[in-house]
């Protein structure tokens, strides 16, 4: 049988007994961690709003400019163009 210490011993139904200052302590750890990741999440949100607004302003510009850009023209029509015809 192995050797256990009083006050950590298994009892027959495989559990150890429970430090409760070190539970407490566990638990206000993950009460923060999550705090702290609801935190970042709620930055990135905000983050990838912005992104998606700015690349949608982008993309209209974009288009506009494509639409805006002339034609490109052939070797025969810049020459007819500037023979005067």
């Amino acid at each position: 049988m192995i050797k256990q210490k009083n006050h950590k011993k298994v009892t027959a139904y495989g559990k150890k007994r429970v430090n409760l200052f070190e539970l407490e302590q566990r638990v206000t750890a993950l009460e923060n961690a999550a705090k702290r990741q609801g935190r970042v999440n709620g930055h990135q949100y905000r983050v990838n709003a912005n992104v998606n607004l700015l690349l949608d302003l982008l993309e209209e510009k974009i288009t506009e400019l494509q639409q805006q850009q002339k034609p490109k023209r052939t070797f025969l029509q810049w020459l007819l163009m500037k023979l005067g015809r």
